[in-house]
């Protein structure tokens, strides 16, 4: 034995490390769902800023984090136009022969399509070069432009943050491992 010592006590360090291990499970179950829940905040603010013509707002509340088997979080939307905004590309009508695009509407009539006027308040009109419109005979006005079909440009509201999510899984994996950690000791 030296003139001095220093005892040294392993017991605590190996009681946290076997709470740890057994907290680690719970641990990475909070960050997963911390992960998602994250990325379901950047979609949504990603799609409510870059979707002008989302004029009710249905695709941003559509985004949400959904539970599938073995721990894994799936976000994203059910909206069947979701894609399309994010990527771009043709738009063709699902039912009839045309597309309804707005022409110029005031904010007041933001949102409102052809299907909730009344019955006799939208006639159809054919330009003479063959373009078809819907005239609003109480107002005098075109209100809608009919097309067969419209490309429109992707927004990437989906893409761009799908592209970040390894940085803010990191972000937030870290942050949520340190506070339980924290935690235990």
């Amino acid at each position: 034995m030296a003139l001095i010592e220093a005892t040294v006590d392993l017991g605590p360090a190996r009681d946290l490390l076997a709470d740890m291990q057994r907290e680690m499970p719970g641990i990475l179950e909070d960050a997963v769902l911390a992960v998602a829940l994250e990325v379901e905040g950047e979609l949504k603010r990603s799609a409510a800023q870059r979707l002008d013509k989302d004029p009710t707002g249905d695709l941003v509340r559509s985004i949400r984090t959904v539970d599938r088997q073995g721990g894994v979080k799936v976000v994203g939307s059910d909206r069947p136009y979701a894609r399309i905004q994010d990527v771009g590309g043709p738009i063709r009508p699902t039912t009839g022969r045309y597309l309804a695009i707005p022409i110029d509407q005031p904010k007041s009539l933001r949102g409102k399509w052809p299907r909730d006027y009344a019955r006799g308040e939208l006639y159809f009109v054919q330009a003479k070069d063959g373009r078809a419109y819907l005239f609003h005979a109480p107002s005098g006005r075109l209100e809608f432009k009919l097309q067969e079909s419209v490309t429109i440009r992707g927004t990437r509201w989906f893409t761009d943050v799908v592209d970040r999510m390894p940085q803010i899984a990191g972000e937030v994996v870290v942050a949520v491992v340190e506070d339980r950690l924290r935690a235990l000791t």
